[in-house]
């Protein structure tokens, strides 16, 4: 089935902001790869819009053969809409739990057709559970140590501890540029504040030279009537 514009754009986007949190990781992130989870049968398949798994070679792939690999995918997430709602919600959600998944989120990018438009669930002794947004209304995962928001109806991620938003590779790179821009502005204003306190002690060292100059020509005046006022008073006598 094919997807629009905005949902390919979720998918390419959300791939881009793991790969780029991950890029220094044996981690592995895979987007509308086919998943195969039982040896000999190869209609028994699934295609998760994004998916990540933990301590994993990050290599390419053809496919993703859950025996041959260290674990199948731990965390799942959909870019769900109304063409494929219905395996999204409830024929997706049995086959990953089947399979081991650990987490699952749902992102309805329209807000149409899943309320709310962002879920999340987690395996537990009876199943996958509902996570409960908490009070910032982010939901967790575990995993991967990120939490999940919506901001204006758009997905985003932060790093749990930090709380930094997680970004593409491209928006690091520019943050990065901004960053070192604003270090280079930062370095050349002090430099130029430097500047400008040399300046300011060598106007202080001149002005203090001047007024002991100043002094000493009071000094010497002060001495000199003295002694003209000396002379003077001898003559008199």
């Amino acid at each position: 089935m094919g997807e629009t514009d905005l949902h390919i754009h979720w998918i390419i986007r959300l791939r881009d902001i793991l790969k780029c949190r991950y890029r220094e990781t044996q981690t592995y992130v895979a987007s509308n790869l086919l998943v195969y989870y039982d040896e000999g049968v190869p209609r028994h398949f699934v295609v998760p819009d994004v998916f990540v798994v933990l301590d994993c070679d990050p290599s390419f792939r053809r496919v993703y053969k859950t025996w041959e690999e260290p674990k199948p995918p731990q965390v799942v997430f959909e870019i769900t809409s109304a063409s494929t709602r219905r395996d999204d919600e409830v024929r997706k959600p049995e086959k990953y739990e089947n399979i081991g998944v650990l987490e699952y989120f749902l992102y309805d990018p329209t807000s149409e057709y899943l309320s709310p438009a962002l879920r999340g669930f987690r395996r537990g002794p009876q199943g996958f559970q509902p996570i409960e947004m908490d009070s910032s209304a982010r939901l967790s995962s575990e995993i991967l140590g990120v939490t999940l928001e919506l901001n204006g109806g758009e997905l985003v991620l932060r790093d749990s501890v930090s709380e930094n938003v997680l970004l593409t590779h491209e928006e690091l790179s520019e943050q990065q540029a901004r960053n070192a821009e604003q270090k280079a502005h930062d370095a050349e204003q002090k430099a130029h504040d430097a500047e400008q306190k040399a300046h300011d002690a060598e106007r202080k060292a001149l002005d203090a030279e001047r007024k002991a100059l100043d002094a000493e020509r009071k000094a010497f005046d002060a001495t000199h009537e003295a002694h003209v006022a000396k002379e003077r008073n001898e003559a008199l006598e």
